[in-house]
């Protein structure tokens, strides 16, 4: 999801009481957490989202105010995406599980405080890019986030850095979204969270959530998953006062660590997997069921030293895919990185040969549960493996086999191709028959 929150603080010194919050989340583990590569994405990047797929949007810092939206498939480097017609640069925000973008663009180098709404949709091996157009009156706007089934959020306003106007972005224009205040993230289930506060964009009912013990001036939502729990900070009044804390609906409010002048968490997955930051410090992630990790220690030996920066990590994946800006101490280069579980549940095809034969290999799934592989002429998606009761109509995501892993997690199947599929892009992925404690294979295309 968006990273919201980073764009709309203050960014001040922090005391010396992060040392607090830092020892909350210093490899207390109740179970061994998994080891990560490290795929760099590109220099002077910052990736923001992740989708379930594994593709990432983010950002080209061109000179310092010049920015340039991209996006990265598969683990490969950044590519820029296209702008529209009389735009000079551009800002991606977040990515669904389609593969649609949103964002900004602007006419200038200043899309950070002039920004214009923007969307791109991919068509084929590139996207189309539209604007979505500001309210009524205001001057600027942006899209924050974008839900599977489309709908996006964002601002409009009068400067890029404080779009007051809650809006959703509609194939009309831009509606006003009422009774609350910034719309920060929107799930699948097409609720917008703002602060402690969940919107149905269906019945445009609000719910609040009463904030946690204590005395508190308010909380600052960034991200919100599919079961309406949500993250962000909780602000109080002393000079050490915002505490990275969590809301889940099975259980309530979480702290994730001690207080800074300013840290927050930044993202959450529907595991509950979720980021937080401590300024000036590091970056940390609370992994559910196994504890609260510094994300710099959880990269694997193997893939050399990296200095994961306290501002870095943005998003995080079902699959445990965790987006950051890191530097290689020995190359000194930095940007985005890719962090993905080595033991990640995978899909490999080789021998693919449209309306012949390919081999496929799922590796690293659960031994001896039921593994489906899937795919679709029309692009990457979380249908793949939210609806297994697949339709064989090849514009849909559609079954192409199934079996039973081995005993060490391995399925390998030679399968026939249908012959719709000759000289066409074809994207497969494999998942587990239980998508809630399954896996989820990144997109092959």
């Amino acid at each position: 999801m968006m990273n919201f929150l980073k764009e709309n603080v203050v960014q001040r010194l922090v005391t010396a009481r992060w040392l607090l919050g830092l020892a909350a989340y210093g490899s207390i583990a109740s179970a061994a957490p998994p080891s990560y590569e490290v795929r760099f994405l590109g220099a002077r990047y910052t990736a923001t989202a992740i989708n379930e797929s594994g593709s990432v949007v983010g950002n080209l810092d061109v000179d310092g105010t010049r920015l340039s939206a991209a996006v990265s498939h598969n683990g490969l480097p950044f590519e820029l995406l296209p702008l529209p017609s009389g735009m000079e640069t551009s800002r991606a925000h977040d990515i669904n599980d389609a593969g649609v973008i949103v964002g900004a663009v602007c006419p200038n180098q200043y899309v950070i405080t002039q920004p214009l709404a923007a969307i791109w949709r991919p068509v084929g091996n590139s996207y189309e890019v539209e604007l979505l157009g500001v309210l009524e009156g205001d001057s600027y706007s942006s899209a924050y986030a974008i839900s599977t089934h489309g709908d996006v959020v964002g601002g409009s306003g009068f400067f890029g850095w404080s779009l007051t106007h809650p809006v959703l972005f509609t194939d009309t224009g831009p509606v006003p979204l009422p009774h609350i205040g910034a719309a920060t993230d929107v799930n699948d289930h097409r609720h917008v969270v703002s602060g402690p506060q969940l919107l149905d964009l269906g019945t445009m009912e609000v719910q609040t959530i009463p904030l946690p013990p204590g005395n508190w001036q308010g909380f600052v939502s960034a991200a919100l998953n599919n079961n309406d729990d949500f993250a962000g900070y909780v602000a109080g009044y002393s000079g050490c006062s915002t505490f990275p804390v969590r809301y889940l609906q099975s259980g309530g409010w979480e702290f994730l660590g001690g207080c800074a002048t300013t840290t927050s968490a930044t993202a959450i997955n529907d595991r509950g997997d979720t980021l937080f930051y401590y300024y000036f410090t590091s970056s940390g992630v609370y992994l559910q069921g196994e504890g609260s990790f510094s994300i710099g220690e959880l990269i694997d030996p193997s893939q050399g030293p990296w200095l994961v920066e306290w501002f870095g990590a943005n998003d995080i994946n079902e699959s445990r895919q965790i987006i950051a800006y890191a530097l290689n101490l020995s190359t000194n280069e930095r940007g985005a990185v890719l962090l993905s579980p080595i033991d990640l549940y995978s899909l490999a095809v080789t021998d693919l040969v449209g309306g012949g034969n390919a081999i496929f290999t799922v590796d690293g799934a659960t031994p001896l549960t039921n593994q489906y592989i899937v795919y679709s002429l029309r692009g990457p998606g979380s249908t793949f493996v939210r609806q297994l009761n697949v339709t064989l109509d090849l514009a849909q995501p559609a079954l192409l086999t199934s079996g039973r892993a081995d005993a060490q997690g391995v399925l390998q199947k030679s399968v026939h191709v249908p012959p719709a599929a000759t000289g066409r892009t074809v994207w497969f992925q494999g998942a587990e028959q239980n998508r809630t404690t399954g896996a989820i294979s990144e997109v092959v295309r």
